[in-house]
């Protein structure tokens, strides 16, 4: 089968990305031809092209939906870019390239699938961004020809109760990761001595969305206790070093930016962290509990099916300095209780999370997808497919 992934960016680590790269490879050993289209490269992009997924660029994808012209064009660029990849299916990630890819998808009568990687509509403030969002994907759904995966139930159910999909076209595929040595597991046998509790975040600095803040602000009222912090994650770390400083915990709070060794510092580390304001279903989350460790995270859509509150972790308000500092203290003052949570999580990433479920669940939804797929009226032939001429 030959797949063509849509994608914004491929140029930095975050969930998507780190998505869109597992789940390629897992295609790529199952057999099936691989190309990306993406507005921008970088390490991720340049890793799966070494392994031999085609990367195709179409900088327009990532035109803002507030600009209607270059939105336009990029449904158009995309619609040419397709044809001559001539794929079996299509599989769009984002919002930004959703409605293009569908547009396109529809004029060459490919079936495609969208995943949503979270909702970023799901509160109930009004903004211009909001409302051109809201109508792409009731376009979206309007134009149809394909499927749309949900990362988690939460978001599969705010997608059909406001109309961006239906039930029978609608799909849950958890994303998967694959496994890792046991050598990159947390070791909470090993002795410690006086070594601090070494708390770890994942997290890119952006503001509000992750919220590094409450976490600062929780740790610097346990300073009497034995911690450390590292904060993993690109972005501009000045003013959470300002306010580790305000606070007096600096010494112990480290920002360590955007690494490539994410599983050796899991490995090191006691307790993880995810303070986020909303999430689809985060990779970082999964990546902990395959370590084995405990996770403290804030009780919202997607973290509430990986984390069962006070059973392989704790799940908190968001913003909610108090419940935090008391959760990060329960997990900080016992080491019997974070090894008993972390063994618990290992065991739901293995059930629930492991990469192989999701390759499988995502292949089954293509040939579910392609085999439901009705051809559209006649379209001029620019508009034609040649599949003779594109790569098999």
């Amino acid at each position: 089968m030959h797949i063509t992934m849509v994608t914004g960016a491929m140029h930095i680590i975050g969930g998507t990305e780190t998505h869109l790269r597992d789940l390629s490879h897992g295609l790529l050993a199952r057999g099936h031809d691989i190309s990306i289209v993406t507005a921008t490269t970088g390490i991720i992009s340049d890793e799966l092209e070494k392994n031999g997924v085609r990367i195709v660029k179409c900088p327009k994808l990532i035109a803002p939906m507030s600009q209607p012209v270059a939105y336009a064009q990029s449904a158009l660029e995309l619609t040419g870019l397709l044809k001559k990849l001539s794929p079996d299916i299509v599989h769009s990630h984002g919002v930004r390239p959703h409605l293009p890819t569908r547009i396109a998808s529809r004029m060459l009568s490919i079936p495609t699938v969208h995943t949503v990687h979270g909702w970023l509509l799901n509160n109930k403030r009004f903004s211009l961004g909001k409302t051109v969002k809201t109508t792409s994907f009731k376009l979206g759904e309007f134009i149809g020809n394909g499927q749309t995966i949900y990362v988690s139930d939460d978001d599969r159910q705010f997608g059909i109760r406001n109309g961006y999909s239906n039930d029978n076209n609608s799909h849950l595929v958890y994303n998967g990761i694959p496994d890792v040595p046991d050598a990159l597991r947390a070791n909470f046998q090993q002795a410690r001595g006086t070594d601090p509790v070494r708390l770890i975040m994942v997290a890119r600095l952006s503001k509000p969305h992750k919220d590094h803040e409450t976490p600062i602000k929780a740790l610097a009222q346990l300073k009497n206790m034995n911690w450390t912090i590292d904060f993993v994650g690109a972005g501009d770390p000045a003013e959470y070093i300002e306010l580790a400083e305000q606070l007096g915990v600096a010494d112990r709070c480290n920002f360590v930016g955007e690494v490539n060794d994410v599983q050796q510092r899991l490995a090191k580390a006691d307790i993880f962290l995810l303070t986020s304001q909303f999430e689809g279903l985060p990779v970082a989350v999964s990546e902990a509990m395959r370590a084995g460790l405990p996770v403290i995270a804030n009780d919202i859509n997607g973290n509430r099916e990986m984390v069962s509150d006070n059973v392989n972790g704790f799940l908190v308000p968001y913003a909610d300095t108090a419940n935090l500092r008391d959760a990060m203290t329960k997990l900080i003052e016992s080491s019997h209780l974070r090894q008993q949570m972390g063994k618990i999580g290992r065991a739901m990433f293995e059930d629930k999370f492991g990469h192989g479920n999701m390759v499988r669940r995502m292949t089954e939804t293509y040939d579910h997808t392609i085999e439901a797929h009705t051809r559209h009226l006649p379209r001029p032939a620019f508009f034609r497919p040649q599949r003779a001429s594109g790569p098999q």
